[in-house]
C-alpha cells in the first residue's frame, strides 16, 4: 500500500480515494446480528426437532444422519 497523494492509496496500482471514508463511525450493528442468530438457531430448532420427529413417529427408526444432524446442532448452538 503505497500513499500517492493526500486523500489517495494506491492498491496494487490501483488509487483509491480515502477523502470520503468515514474512520471515525463508531456505528455497531452487533443488536442487528445477534437478533439475525436469534432467529436462524429458532429456524434450525424447528426443522431439526421436526426431522427427528418424523424420523421417530412416522418412519420408526432415527439414522445416522439424524442424530449426526442433532448433535452438529448441540454442538454449534453455543457458538452461535
Amino acid at each position: 500500500m503505497k500513499m500517492a497523494s493526500s486523500g489517495t492509496v494506491t492498491l496494487g496500482g490501483i488509487p483509491v480515494d480515502t477523502s470520503e471514508l468515514d474512520f471515525t463511525d463508531d456505528s455497531s450493528k452487533v443488536g442487528r446480528i445477534k437478533t439475525a442468530n436469534i432467529a436462524l438457531i429458532v429456524l434450525v430448532v424447528l426443522f431439526v426437532g421436526l426431522r427427528l420427529f418424523v424420523r421417530i413417529r412416522i418412519v420408526r427408526k432415527v439414522f445416522v444422519d439424524d442424530s449426526m444432524a442433532a448433535q452438529c446442532y448441540i454442538f454449534a448452538a453455543p457458538i452461535g
